[in-house]
């Protein structure tokens, strides 16, 4: 049996490791980050360092370090799965065990995180570099007026027109077209043959709050066009749209700066928003708010300003 990994990635998300370090050893704050007597060694002056920011510990006298379940673990002496159910009774999280190993199901959701990556260094290389990609760049910078630099910081990319234009990158660069397939960044035809399922869109890509892409969305260029306006990655073992904001992972720092983030409807108005200053703003992405997301967006602010 084992915890689901979308289940560890919520509690992992709503955990604030401040608290739960606190319950052990006495922080004060100084500069960015909370200092105490490091648990793990003898020592007299703290050198056990805590970042809100980045959930992370690390103590300069031994070098001990982690996140909020390694803590628990090293100093409870307990086991990674003891960790995680105590972090998630804490926090009021249900836990439903599923079979499997979780050695397994790690390899497999790594395998997805680094098909995404490929495909979002892909989408990218069209939208800046290469000349098929032009149309879609000119269209961002004179239609949105989206600089080169914003462009890059939020990994924008352009699908190509065609049917396989990524399936032959996939193809050249040993990507795994089932996997691609799960993510939704394929399909199959009838006749069991590979087509790409973004075509001639911008591309934006979800990132986890820790920076993983875990999804797309892809807008058509020409709204005269049939087809759906916008095409979403469908959900994965790495992607819940319910539990997921857009824009967090850029905007997370700034939120808990201000103490508070605005949050709107879409990937643009994220994107013209933070390329103007305004950095501490998250998009909902067309979902009608969420409970998981309100606790996501908990983590780092109280206040919130919505802007839809």
């Amino acid at each position: 049996m084992r915890i689901p990994e979308t289940k560890i990635e919520e509690i992992r998300n709503a955990a604030d490791i401040v608290d739960i370090i606190s319950a052990h050893v006495q922080l004060k704050k100084r500069g960015k980050n909370f200092f105490g007597i490091c648990p793990f060694h003898q020592e007299k002056t703290p050198s056990f360092a805590v970042n809100d920011e980045k959930q992370i510990y690390h103590c300069f006298g031994c070098g001990a370090g982690g996140n909020a379940f390694k803590f628990l673990m090293e100093y409870k002496s307990i086991s990674f799965v003891e960790a995680v159910q105590e972090i998630a009774e804490h926090l009021g999280i249900k836990i439903e065990m599923e079979s499997g190993l979780s050695a397994e199901a790690q390899s497999e959701l790594e395998a997805y995180y680094e098909t995404n990556l490929a495909a979002a260094k892909y989408f990218s290389e069209n939208l800046i570099k290469n000349i098929s990609g032009e149309y879609a760049k000119r269209l961002s910078e004179k239609g949105r007026k989206i600089s080169e630099k914003t462009m890059r910081v939020f990994g924008l990319g352009f699908a190509l027109p065609g049917w396989d234009n990524f399936i032959k990158y996939a193809k050249e660069n040993n990507i795994d077209l089932q996997n691609a397939m799960i993510l939704g960044l394929v399909d199959k035809k009838d006749n069991g043959e590979y087509y790409d399922k973004f075509r001639n869109r911008i591309i934006y890509p979800i990132f986890s709050t820790n920076g993983r892409i875990i999804a797309f969305g892809g807008r058509i260029l020409d709204d005269s066009e049939k087809a759906a306006k916008y095409l979403n990655s469908p959900e994965s073992k790495v992607y819940s749209k319910k539990r997921s904001l857009y824009g967090l992972y850029h905007a997370k720092d700034e939120i808990r700066q201000l103490d508070k983030a605005i949050l709107v409807e879409g990937y643009m108005d994220v994107i013209a928003l933070f390329q103007g200053g305004v950095k501490n703003v998250v998009a909902s992405s067309g979902t009608s708010l969420t409970d998981e997301q309100v606790q996501l967006l908990s983590r780092f602010t109280k206040n919130v300003v919505l802007l839809f």
